[in-house]
C-alpha cells in the first residue's frame, strides 16, 4: 500500500524515539496521550502502553492511519519505508533502525488494538475529555504550534493528566520561560537526564503533575 502524495508536514519524527521511551518509561498500566505528527512516537509508545493519538491536521492523521493499516496487514516494508518520501538523513535512518530492532515491529503489530486514532483533535481537546497517566507533548508548547500563551496551553493539557502523571516536552526551555511549579509541575530530574543523554537535537524535559 502506497502513501498518497498529500501535504505531509511530518513524514517522520526528528526526535529520538529511544529518548522518549527513556523519559516516559511507558508500561502496561499507562494510558498515554501522544501528539500525532508522523505517528512514529505513538507506534513506539504502544509497544508498552495504551495510546491515544492527538492530531488536529486531517491529512497528517490520515497518514498515521495508513501506516497503521500497513502494519496491521503485516506490510512491514511499507510501514518502515513510508516515511522516506524523498528524504535521506541520519535521523530517518535512526528511526528505521528503531523499528527494525529485535522484532519490535512484531510486538507493535500485536498491540495495535491499543492504539486509538479518532477524529482530528488537538492535544488540549483530548485532554478536556478524559484523564491520562502520561502525556507526550513533543514541541506543542513552541510558538508555532500552540494557541495562546504557554500558561494557557499547559493549563488546558494538564486537565487531562492524572495527579502524579508525567508530561514529556521536547523543549525543556519552557522552565526558563514560566514558573512550572506554579502550574502544578515538578521536573523529574532523573527522567529528564535519561532523555537528554540520548536526544541530540532537542532539549527534552519530563515533569510530574503535583499540587500547584
Amino acid at each position: 500500500m502506497a502513501i498518497p502524495e498529500t501535504p505531509i508536514f511530518y513524514p517522520y519524527t526528528f526526535e529520538n524515539l529511544n529518548a522518549i521511551i527513556a523519559g516516559l518509561k511507558p508500561c502496561s498500566d499507562d494510558r498515554i496521550l501522544a501528539i500525532g505528527g508522523s505517528g512514529d512516537q505513538a507506534f513506539a509508545l504502544v509497544e508498552y502502553a495504551d495510546v491515544v493519538v492527538a492530531e488536529r491536521n486531517p491529512e497528517q492523521l490520515e497518514y498515521i492511519k495508513r501506516r497503521k493499516i500497513m502494519l496491521n496487514a503485516g506490510d512491514y516494508f511499507s510501514f518502515v519505508h513510508s516515511a522516506g518520501l524523498g528524504f535521506d538523513n541520519h535521523q530517518l535512518d535512526c528511526n528505521l533502525d528503531y523499528f527494525m530492532e529485535d522484532g519490535r515491529k512484531n510486538r507493535i503489530h500485536a498491540r495495535l488494538s491499543h492504539l486509538e486514532l479518532g477524529e482530528p483533535k488537538s492535544l488540549e481537546e483530548h485532554a478536556s475529555e478524559r484523564k491520562f497517566t502520561k502525556i507526550y507533548a513533543s514541541d506543542a508548547n513552541s510558538k508555532i504550534h500552540r494557541r495562546g500563551t504557554i500558561q494557557e496551553q499547559l493549563a488546558a493539557i494538564l486537565t487531562g493528566l492524572e495527579h502524579g502523571g508525567l508530561l514529556y516536552v521536547a523543549s525543556g526551555y519552557v522552565s526558563g520561560l514560566i514558573d512550572v511549579r506554579a502550574m502544578g509541575l515538578e521536573e523529574v530530574q532523573e527522567l529528564t537526564a535519561a532523555a537528554r543523554e540520548i536526544e541530540n537535537l532537542y532539549h527534552p524535559a519530563v515533569y510530574m503533575k503535583v499540587e500547584a
